[in-house]
């Protein structure tokens, strides 16, 4: 994929990190879904603090 590893999610991350700190938001749930997602936030500066399971019964 031609956008991969290029720095646009991590780009991204920052520009809304910012803006939810301009607009006072302390608190962030994030669903991941890969160990890609969860290197950005973390070198974000993100940081796990709990987790939520989720489960669907269909």
């Amino acid at each position: 994929m031609a956008y991969r590893r290029r720095g646009i999610a991590s780009a991204l991350t920052a520009t809304l990190t910012r803006a939810c700190a301009n607009a006072e938001i302390t608190t962030l749930f994030l669903m991941l879904e890969n160990d890609d997602a969860e290197r950005i936030y973390h070198r974000a500066g993100y940081r796990r603090v709990s987790e939520i399971l989720h489960i669907s019964l269909r």
